[in-house]
C-alpha cells in the first residue's frame, strides 16, 4: 500500500436505506399516516363497540388492484422523466466537451490572405494570434456559461444577475440581462391591459352556482389549481431564455470563422451539429419542466388512492380488531411513500435541500467546468507554418463581422486568474502568457 493511500481518510460507514430518513419521504408522508391512523382507530372503536362495520373483502380487493395500477402508472412516468433529465444532462456534458475540443485544437489560428496579397507582418501575426485564442477563450467561456445558465433555466430562475451566470455572460446584450432573478408581481392594471379578452363584449354569466362548485370541488382535490392562480396572479416578468441567446452567440461565432475561411469541411458539420445539439437539450429540459401528465389523471389517481386507504379499515376489522389500525397505517405509508417518491421524482430539476432525489446541477456545472479547463490545459502550440493562405484579408480588431461581443466591457476570457477585457488581453499578454494562464485555469477553476 502507497503513502498516498494510506493518507487516504476511510469513509464514514453509511446507514442501512431502511434507515435513511431524511434521504426518504417518511416526512412528507406523516400528515397522510395521522390521518389515516386516527380513521382506523374512530372505524375499530365503532365497530368493537357500537355498530358492525365489516364489509365484503372483495369490494376493497378489487379496489386494491385499480390503486396499485393507478400508481404503478403514476411511477413509470416519473421515473422514466427523470432518466430523461439525466440523460439531456449526459447529453449536454458530451456536446460542450466535443465544441471545447473543436474549438481549441481544431479552429486554426491566425490570418488566411489571399495568395497575392503582402503577407502580415511579425508584429500583426502575433496580434492576429493573441486576438484568435483569447477569442476561443471567450467562447469555451460561454460554452461553460450555457450550462450554468440552463442549470438556472430549468430552476425558473430567470435573469443573469445570478452569480455563477454574471460572472460568464453578464456582459452579454441579452434580453435576459434585463431581467431580475427574483420573481416580481405585476399589477393589477398591467395584467388587466395584457387579457385578451378585455377587448370582448360583456357576457352574462350562465349557471353561476354550477361553476363555482366546480371550482370549489377542483381546488379541494388538485393542488394543481392553486399552484395556477399562484402562478396567474404572480406573473414573471423576467421570463427571457437566457441559454437560447447564448446559442445565438456561439452561432455567430461559427458565422465569423466561416467568414474567415476557418470553419470549412467536417469540422463545420460536427461544430454546427454540436450547436444543435444543444437547442435540442434546451427543448427537452423545457418539456421535462411542464406538467407531467394531465389534470384529470393526477386528480382520479390520488382519488382512488385515498377511497381506498378510507375504505380499508372496513375490511380488516373482523380479523384483527385493534390490530386493524397500525395494519392500514403501514399500508398506507407504502402507499403514500410510493406516490411521494413518485412526485419527487417528476421535478428533477428543483433546488430544493429536501429533495434527495434531484439532479446535482451545481455539482455537473462545476464538473464540467473543470473538465473544459483540462481539455484547454493541454499542449496547444500555434505554427506560423500552419497557415493556409487561402481566406480573407486580416481584420481589424472589433470590427469582426458576429462576434463583436467579444470586445465588449466585462468579458474576460481568462478569469478567474486574469481579471482583464479581451482588448486589454491582447495589448498586454504575450502568446505564452495566455497559454499559460489556460494551463493554470484547470487548478484553479471559478466558483
Amino acid at each position: 500500500m502507497t503513502k498516498q493511500s494510506q493518507d487516504i481518510p476511510p469513509r464514514p460507514p453509511r446507514l442501512p436505506a431502511p434507515l435513511k430518513l431524511r434521504s426518504g419521504v417518511i416526512f412528507s408522508t406523516l400528515p397522510g399516516l395521522v390521518f389515516v391512523g386516527l380513521w382506523s382507530a374512530a372505524v375499530t372503536y365503532v365497530h368493537l363497540y357500537h355498530y358492525n362495520l365489516q364489509v365484503d373483502e372483495g369490494l376493497v380487493s378489487l379496489l386494491g388492484i385499480v390503486t396499485s395500477i393507478a400508481l404503478a402508472l403514476k411511477l413509470y412516468v416519473s421515473y422514466q422523466r427523470y432518466q430523461d433529465a439525466r440523460t439531456q444532462w449526459s447529453r449536454l456534458r458530451i456536446s460542450l466537451r466535443n465544441l471545447a475540443r473543436l474549438i481549441w485544437f481544431n479552429v486554426p489560428d491566425g490570418p488566411r490572405l489571399k495568395p497575392k496579397t503582402t503577407p502580415p507582418t511579425q508584429i500583426q501575426m502575433e496580434q492576429k494570434l493573441r486576438e484568435d485564442l483569447l477569442s476561443k477563450a471567450s467562447v469555451i467561456r460561454l460554452l461553460v456559461g450555457f450550462a450554468f445558465a440552463l442549470k438556472h433555466h430549468v430552476r425558473r430562475e430567470y435573469g443573469t444577475e445570478w452569480p455563477d451566470v454574471r460572472a460568464r455572460v453578464g456582459y452579454l446584450p441579452t434580453f435576459a440581462r434585463r431581467g431580475h432573478p427574483t420573481q416580481v408581481s405585476v399589477s393589477q392594471s398591467l395584467y388587466t391591459s395584457m387579457d385578451p379578452e378585455k377587448g370582448l363584449p360583456a357576457v352574462p354569466a350562465a349557471r353561476r352556482f354550477s361553476a363555482g362548485a366546480a371550482l370549489w370541488l377542483n381546488s379541494i382535490f388538485s393542488k394543481e389549481a392553486s399552484r395556477q392562480k399562484k402562478q396567474d396572479a404572480n406573473s414573471m416578468i423576467a421570463h427571457q431564455n437566457l441559454p437560447l441567446e447564448i446559442i445565438s452567440f456561439l452561432g455567430s461565432y461559427a458565422d465569423s470563422l466561416n467568414c474567415e475561411k476557418k470553419l470549412e469541411g467536417g469540422l463545420a458539420f460536427s461544430f454546427h451539429q454540436e450547436l444543435g445539439a444543444l437547442n435540442e437539450v434546451l427543448g427537452n429540459c423545457e418539456r421535462l419542466m411542464e406538467e407531467y401528465m394531465p389534470l384529470p389523471y393526477t386528480v382520479i389517481i390520488s382519488q382512488i388512492k385515498w377511497l381506498f386507504l378510507i375504505l380499508l379499515p372496513f375490511q380488516l376489522l373482523q380479523a384483527m380488531s385493534w390490530i386493524t389500525i397500525p395494519a392500514v397505517v403501514m399500508i398506507a405509508f407504502s402507499l403514500l411513500g410510493l406516490s411521494a417518491a413518485a412526485s419527487t421524482l417528476t421535478h428533477p430539476f428543483q433546488s430544493l435541500p429536501s429533495s434527495a432525489t434531484s439532479l446535482p446541477l451545481d455539482e455537473i456545472c462545476t464538473t464540467l467546468e473543470i473538465e473544459i479547463d483540462t481539455i484547454c490545459s493541454a499542449t496547444h502550440q500555434p505554427s506560423f507554418s500552419n497557415y493556409v493562405f487561402t481566406g480573407m484579408h486580416m481584420m481589424v480588431a472589433g470590427e469582426k463581422a458576429g462576434v463583436g461581443w467579444m470586445y465588449l466591457k466585462g468579458n474576460k476570457p481568462l478569469a478567474p486568474l486574469v481579471k482583464k477585457d479581451f482588448a486589454d488581453c491582447v495589448k498586454n499578454l504575450s502568446i505564452s502568457d495566455i497559454l499559460e494562464v489556460m494551463k493554470m485555469k484547470v487548478e484553479m477553476p471559478e466558483g
